[in-house]
């Protein structure tokens, strides 16, 4: 049970940030299984509403109605469920949603006696993380599109709880050289936040009276991002090099955190006829994540990916995504 409690903070602390002093550290969790297969660099690359969590422009890449899903099984029963949609407005408008859910899986959970913790027969209980988001994005020319998202994100722990609301913003323009396109993002901009709830109540075993513990306010992870894409390969006008059956996409990302942790990643995706894909990608300066691989399979309106993560200490996962196009 210390193994299951000690990876969950590992995972949801380090796993994605390099320090870990911010509130909604799992905001960070990686989704899009695309993005995954590419080491999530898709601020510039993302397309459509499984990529809008690094970049809310990427949702004006569509002309489409698109939904996506998919559950993934972490380390000691933890897990996540993402679910996707967006649906145009217009030529130049497109709306969409994202819905997120983090469960640890049951922990064991001891008494507390006053002012001392006391194991016990506590029970067990579980961390929760849930998200809900709003999406907008514009495209203002052929070249240059906008994006932004308000969330709403709640964290249960037990018996306590924090909740708050955040707001993302991005953009991309495509050069008209080398198949490049620019992308920049900030995520995760909102007050701080902080624990409530019957869990900070405790009983003084003398006088009987409920005690409030005052709790301190954390911030968000706020993250900056900025992405290149070269479009190297292609049927699309945009593409530097044209072909009518093969694809070839290279990307880098830039993330910095306003909590002071720095790393790139470095993705490519490699397609043929527009229905298989190869993926990969590199992580550097990241405390836990190497590379990453993934796969994809697109056949008329629907799609399905697969991608793999290597997380260093904390071991390996596999993921499966579904999504559609109609």
């Amino acid at each position: 049970m210390i193994n299951k409690i000690f990876t969950i903070l590992c995972f949801i602390s380090i796993a994605f940030t390099s320090v870990g002093t911010n509130a909604g550290e799992w905001l960070e969790i990686d989704t899009g299984i695309r993005s995954i297969g590419m080491g999530t660099a898709q601020t510039a690359s993302g397309r459509g509403v499984s990529s809008t969590a690094y970049n809310p422009a990427n949702l004006a890449f569509l002309d489409t109605q698109e939904a996506f899903f998919n559950r993934t099984n972490y380390f000691v029963g933890m897990s996540h469920v993402f679910i996707g949609y967006a649906t145009p407005l217009s030529d130049y408008e497109v709306i969409g949603f994202n819905v997120f859910n983090f469960d640890s899986g049951e922990i064991e959970g001891t008494e507390e006696t006053g002012f001392l913790n006391e194991a016990g027969e506590g029970g067990a209980y579980k961390v929760t993380n849930f998200l809900v988001k709003g999406l907008y994005s514009v495209n203002l020319t052929d070249q240059f599109k906008i994006g932004a998202s308000l969330k709403y994100l709640r964290e249960d722990i037990d018996d306590m709880y924090m909740q708050g609301i955040a707001f993302d913003a991005g953009l991309s323009y495509a050069l008209d050289m080398f198949g490049l396109v620019v992308g920049s993002s900030i995520t995760n901009l909102g007050p701080d936040i902080k624990f409530q709830g019957k869990g900070l109540e405790v009983v003084d075993s003398e006088s009987g009276e409920t005690i409030v513990r005052a709790t301190e306010s954390f911030s968000l992870p706020t993250t900056i991002r900025f992405g290149v894409e070269s479009q190297f390969m292609g049927s699309g006008s945009e593409s530097f090099v044209y072909h009518d059956q093969f694809s070839l996409s290279l990307a880098l990302d830039a993330v910095r955190s306003m909590d002071s942790y720095f790393y790139s990643s470095l993705g490519a995706e490699f397609g043929f006829s527009d229905l298989l894909f190869a993926r990969a990608g590199v992580y550097m300066g990241h405390d836990t994540k190497s590379f990453s691989f993934g796969l994809g399979l697109k056949y008329n309106w629907i799609k399905v990916d697969y991608a793999y993560t290597d997380y260093g200490i904390l071991g390996s996962t596999g993921q499966f995504g579904i999504g559609l196009e109609f």
